[in-house]
């Protein structure tokens, strides 16, 4: 079975809730985690041969909402937790 994949974005802080209700729509698509919420930064964890599909819905969000700046990000890094080093995540 093909594993999920990960794709982290930076927006503004106040678009996260937007972003996770549009795709809570899109049911099946991926899930929504905010590793960040201060600096903007999300982690999509997408179903597996969902990339094509989110990368067009992104897309069209970015171009359709000019309010809604998206950056993609290469890493997916979640802050440090207290006393400790960042992890990379990888997975579902």
């Amino acid at each position: 079975m093909p594993a999920c994949q990960t794709v982290c974005y930076r927006l503004e802080p106040t678009q996260i809730h937007f972003l996770k209700f549009v795709l809570e729509g899109y049911e099946g698509l991926g899930v929504l985690t905010t590793l960040d919420a201060e600096r903007g930064v999300v982690r999509l964890s997408l179903a597996p041969g969902c990339e094509a599909e989110l990368g067009a819905l992104m897309g069209e969000l970015a171009r359709e909402l000019h309010q809604l700046h998206l950056e993609r990000l290469e890493r997916c890094s979640e802050p440090p937790p207290q006393g400790g080093r960042a992890e990379e995540r990888g997975n579902c």
